[in-house]
């Protein structure tokens, strides 16, 4: 056990990780989903010019769908780095399906849309990176 804490402790200290530079940062309204007004707002809070965003989606309503579409980007990924042959991003009908069609694309970014019911709203959290 000595040892591995050893081996833990020099690895990460090698290799930061992103909570060394994250503030995870709550109470954001489910409507608050403008990164840039979220990152003015919080650079202005904080009194620093050097910090992005990255919100946080309540995305239950879309759950099957997001782990869908996910899935095909993996195996996208997956056969375009050579870890999988291009045969592996067939849909049920044998189509090539690789990545995201135009139309999928389309669907994604009306999730975003505040006025659309069912779609993705702020959970709340948002997670201040200091780069």
């Amino acid at each position: 056990a000595v040892r591995q804490k050893r081996v833990a402790s020099e690895f990460f200290s090698r290799h930061p990780c992103l909570a060394e530079f994250a503030l995870n940062v709550e109470g954001f309204p489910a409507d608050a989903a403008d990164e840039v007004k979220i990152r003015n707002y919080l650079r202005d809070a904080f009194r620093i010019s050097n910090l992005e965003v990255s919100v946080c989606y309540d995305y239950r309503n879309q759950h099957r769908r997001v782990h869908e579409l996910l899935d095909r980007l993996v195996v996208h990924a997956d056969v375009r780095m050579g870890t999988y042959d291009a045969s592996m991003a067939v849909d049920a009908r044998g189509r090539r399906r690789t990545g995201l069609s135009s139309e999928e694309r389309k669907e994604v970014r009306s999730w975003f849309d505040p006025q659309r019911p069912g779609g993705v709203r702020n959970s709340g959290q948002v997670f201040a990176i200091f780069p």
